[in-house]
């Protein structure tokens, strides 16, 4: 799909894993993904989130 990447390209890009993909993509990290029966479509101008330290997200969960 133009314009697009698959989560297998977007690790490459990112240089990174699969699964870490698709768990920013989980977490709601990755702006603009749309789901395409089992596989997700990332924008291809998207960048590479930064990894949270440690304790962030659990610390925004106990807030709530």
């Amino acid at each position: 799909m133009k314009g697009y990447l698959s989560a297998k390209e977007a690790a490459r890009k990112w240089n990174i894993s699969v699964r870490w993909v698709n768990q920013y993509i989980q977490d709601g990290r990755v702006p603009g993904v749309e789901r395409f029966g089992k596989s997700w479509a990332i924008p291809e101008d998207v960048v590479k989130p930064e990894k949270q330290k440690p304790g962030v997200k659990r610390a925004a969960q106990a807030a709530e």
